[in-house]
């Protein structure tokens, strides 16, 4: 296992989480009710679980270059 892949991905993840939080906090305190947190939990199960795999088996990135780039 390349331990610098398995870092960033947690870090990433962390990320993820404390961002979801964060935002469920400042809307909880704003509708106060129990669809913040709803809401919360489905983001971050399809960032963390749903988006993952898909990305990873089925994504390119193609080369910039052929698209910003003028034609000669």
């Amino acid at each position: 296992m390349d331990f610098g892949i398995f870092f960033a991905a947690f870090g990433i993840s962390l990320l993820e989480l404390s961002e979801a939080g964060a935002v469920t906090a400042i809307y909880q305190g704003i509708y106060r009710g129990f669809k913040p947190v709803l809401y919360a939990i489905a983001g971050v199960l399809l960032v963390l679980v749903l988006h993952s795999p898909l990305v990873s088996t089925s994504f390119t990135y193609p080369p910039l270059t052929t698209y910003w780039l003028p034609q000669q």
